[in-house]
């Protein structure tokens, strides 16, 4: 097993290890998205000065749109007195058309809605009154105001809108509407030369939010609602910003999109109606070189993962197997020691300790007990008849009692408390703390030593002989005065041998600095003078 410090080593080692990685994960998180928020800024500003080069060049059209509507109203007043004012007016707007290439057809319309002159002759004589360019106007005319139609698909299949202007009677009355419908191939041609990446693309709305345009061409897209709900369109409509960039999801493709949007209404034009564009850009395209530089990063941080981690179990494996070696060394020398150590202080028979350490822990208890004002008790156990048990069912027999003899006695005993074998036949236990008051620490040494009787009295192989296997237990305290550990076990010794004399299988107890004992058993015990320790 690995030691204490080692597990502690190594566990600092996997802490150290871990906080390295997530260091350097943390590094490389931080510096990747920085790097993120450089590229959408860098990205948001040339979205945003796209959308500004295309909102520069609708502000020309429309005003160079407007200028020319003006016009075609005040020539028509001229023209429409000459008898062939319809022809010189239709060729008017012709070269009109011609030189204004934002300008795909042009209409001079009665308040009525039909077409007096057009640059189409095809469009002369067609009634647009329920078209929205013509409504509008009626609506509401004011000769300085710019109308915007909404989106709408023309009679000529073209997906466009017109831009409209309203001359008045004196009294207020609409006298002659001039449209303009403006042509979306060459707006087209100005989206797309802005276009600096496949996925980019752009297009132009209503301020009503009707999708007017689109590039790359989405005929399906054409018509759109944009102006739903939490929409990219929604959101700049109601910033009321003249130009902002948002990230989002599109409202007609449904992708997710980096966007920048502007509003194309130059006050001084007096739109009715504003015209959106938009300049957007792919997230995934935006940031696919990003995207694949963090997850090469990711892949060298596993492989960091796995080579610093592997390395880290192989030291510590090959650590653990060095410190293997080194501890089964030192165990092997520990018992060793041990063995020695046993040899020298514990019973080789039951292994409870021996004379040594048994007198070594009674000048110990000794001490602590002078120290604490405690009493101590030695009781002295020798086994009456054992050679005849020996004899009678064998030695083996006999270890086997006295090994199961040594554990009952352990078991009737605190931890604190020691039995030890003196040799042979011989027992000592040594009860520590107890009570202060004589009287009491010998009742409590005699609780101690009635058990220690009825053991012996109740094994089975006690009773397999005549006669009977038995014990004789003499006790004495100690602890209240300074004396050497031999007297003590000397006097311990008197007691038991008393027991003896007096028939056996009993408890003697015999007080400290006196030759008085008293008697736990039954039967007449005599005066006279006491054998001496080790008697048989």
């Amino acid at each position: 097993m690995l030691t204490g410090d080692l597990r502690e080593s190594h566990k600092l080692q996997w802490v150290l290890l871990v906080l390295m990685l997530l260091v350097v994960a943390a590094a490389l998180l931080v510096m990747q998205g920085i790097e993120r928020q450089s590229i959408e800024v860098r990205e948001r500003e040339h979205l945003a000065g796209q959308v500004r080069v295309i909102e520069q060049n609708m502000d020309r059209q429309i005003a160079a749109t407007r200028a020319a509507l003006g016009s075609v109203l005040s020539d028509w007043v001229f023209f429409s007195s000459l008898p062939s004012g319809h022809e010189l007016s239709n060729l008017r707007l012709q070269s009109l058309s011609e030189a204004m290439p934002g300008i795909r057809t042009m209409l001079i319309l009665t308040p009525q809605g039909l077409v007096l002159s057009s640059n189409r002759a095809e469009l002369i004589g067609r009634d647009f009154a329920e078209r929205d360019y013509v409504r509008a106007v009626l609506l509401h005319p004011d000769p300085d105001t710019l109308y915007v139609s909404q989106p709408f698909r023309t009679v000529l299949d073209v997906y466009a809108l017109n831009m409209t202007r309203v001359s008045l009677w004196p009294d207020g009355r609409p006298l002659n509407i001039v449209s303009a419908t403006l042509d979306p191939d060459f707006f087209g041609i100005l989206m797309e030369s802005i276009r600096y990446a496949p996925d980019m693309w752009v297009a132009m709305a209503h301020g009503d939010g009707v999708l007017f345009n689109h590039v790359p061409p989405r005929e399906e897209l054409l018509g759109a609602d944009l102006a739903r709900p939490g929409s990219l369109f929604t959101r700049h409509m109601e910033s009321g910003e003249e130009a902002t960039v948002f990230e989002g999801v599109a409202a007609t493709t449904g992708e997710s999109i980096l966007m920048a949007q502007r509003t194309i209404a130059p006050p001084e034009l007096q739109m009715d109606k504003p015209l959106v564009v938009a300049v957007a850009r792919s997230r995934q395209a935006v940031f696919a070189g990003w995207t694949q530089k963090t997850i090469a990063l990711a892949a060298l941080w596993c492989v960091l993962v796995l080579v610093s981690v592997g390395s880290m179990a192989f030291y510590q494996r090959r650590q653990r197997h060095l410190i293997g070696i080194i501890m089964e060394e030192e165990a092997s020398r520990q018992r060793a020691e041990e063995e020695v150590r046993q040899l020298a202080f514990n019973d080789p028979l039951t292994g409870l300790p021996n004379r040594r350490l048994l007198l070594d822990r009674m000048r110990q208890l000794q001490a602590a007990s002078l120290r604490r004002g405690r009493l101590s008790a030695l009781l002295y156990v020798d086994l009456d008849h054992f050679k005849a048990l020996n004899d009678h069912l064998g030695h083996d027999r006999g270890d086997e009692f006295l090994r199961r003899l040594a554990q009952h006695m352990l078991a009737c005993v605190r931890d604190e408390d020691t039995v030890a074998r003196l040799g042979g036949d011989e027992f000592v236990v040594m009860l520590s703390v107890l009570s202060s008051q004589a009287d009491e620490a010998v009742q409590q040494a005699s609780v101690v030593a009635e058990k220690i009787l009825h053991l012996v009295r109740a094994d089975p192989l006690a009773v397999r002989v005549e006669p009977h296997c038995s014990a004789s237990i003499g006790i004495t305290l100690f602890g209240n005065r300074a004396e050497a550990v031999e007297e003590i076990l000397k006097r311990a010794d008197i007691a038991m041998y008393r027991v003896k004399m007096a028939g056996r299988d009993g408890v003697e107890i015999l007080d400290a600095g006196s030759s008085t004992y008293s008697a736990s058993h039954t039967g007449a015990m005599s005066d006279t003078g006491v054998p001496p320790p080790g008697a048989a």
